[in-house]
């Protein structure tokens, strides 16, 4: 879909397992970077986008439940909740809901 966020168009995905997946969350999943752990999602930033794995070294990145496990930062997120690759940061659906703006859903 596309969204702005802050005026900048950014790549998304909301966390579903039966909605539709953008081309870079195939590609995330085939390579093991996300992964399902029951109803929960399993990121490693450090793979999935590099800029963001340096940022969360730094303190700089927010997330929902993020922690820091050897070289590649992993975060685990829920179901509804929005992938902001463009950003580096999982976003709740309410704070999406307030924060961006969808210009056309795919």
């Amino acid at each position: 879909m596309k969204v702005i966020f802050k005026g900048e168009e950014v790549e998304v995905w909301q966390i579903s397992k039966t909605g539709e997946q953008p081309d870079w969350v195939r590609s995330a999943f085939e390579a093991g970077n996300l992964t399902w752990v029951g109803n929960r999602l399993r990121l490693r930033w450090a793979y999935l986008k590099p800029s963001a794995s340096r940022s969360f070294s730094a303190g700089a990145a927010g997330g929902v439940g993020g922690y820091v496990a050897g070289f590649g930062q992993l975060e685990m997120a829920d179901l509804g909740d929005v992938i902001d690759l463009t950003n580096g940061k999982i976003v709740s659906a309410r704070s999406f809901a307030k924060k961006y703006q969808i210009l056309e859903k795919q």
